[in-house]
């Protein structure tokens, strides 16, 4: 009896019965590739990801802002997780540091602006005062010399518009007017 037991316990454990499958990421299919990210330190993509399922908590807010300088990345895909995480932890950023949200996000609209564009769009929506009230006040802050006005501004992300319609340019024509006419009461 003591030698089936012994013979059971080792065909189940040589089936995997005992092993515990992974947790996935995000799915089966876009999960893999950030297995190794999870695994490791923490680190802005890390953290990006961590904030994106729901578990803020587990970031030091240091972290968080850091984030911020990640906007600027050639990697479209982490681009748009970058801004996916800001927007999740806009809310419950130190007001003190929105001028570092105002600064990184105007550069990353002024880059990336149908990318920008779409993001307010498809997920900026329940923060969307907030984001209009600080990107009016970098708009300010970037035509404080005279010699820029809103039009280079506009010129300027239209310039970095890759492959965009009449109708992303006049979004973005639109946008950049009405941060200028945008003010808090």
């Amino acid at each position: 009896m003591y030698r089936f037991l012994v013979i059971f316990i080792v065909f189940l454990s040589g089936c995997g019965l005992f092993e515990q499958e992974e947790e996935p990421l995000l799915s089966n299919i876009d999960g893999k590739p950030f297995a190794h990210i999870r695994k490791g330190e923490m680190n802005v993509q890390k953290a990006t990801l961590f904030i994106i399922e729901g578990k803020m908590d587990s970031v030091d807010y240091s972290i968080q802002l850091d984030i911020l300088d990640s906007l600027q990345s050639s990697d479209s895909l982490w681009r748009k997780k970058y801004i996916r995480a800001i927007n999740l932890i806009l809310p419950s950023l130190n007001p003190n540091d929105y001028p570092l949200v105002e600064q990184a996000v105007f550069s990353y609209f002024l880059h990336y602006p149908k990318e920008y564009i779409s993001f307010l769009n498809n997920e900026g929506s329940p923060n969307l005062d907030l984001w209009t009230e600080l990107m009016s006040k970098a708009l300010k802050n970037a035509t404080k010399p005279e010699d820029i006005s809103h039009i280079s501004v506009i010129n300027l992300a239209l310039s970095h518009c890759d492959n965009c319609s009449k109708k992303d340019k006049d979004l973005i024509f639109n946008y950049v007017k009405t941060l200028q006419n945008y003010s808090t009461i």
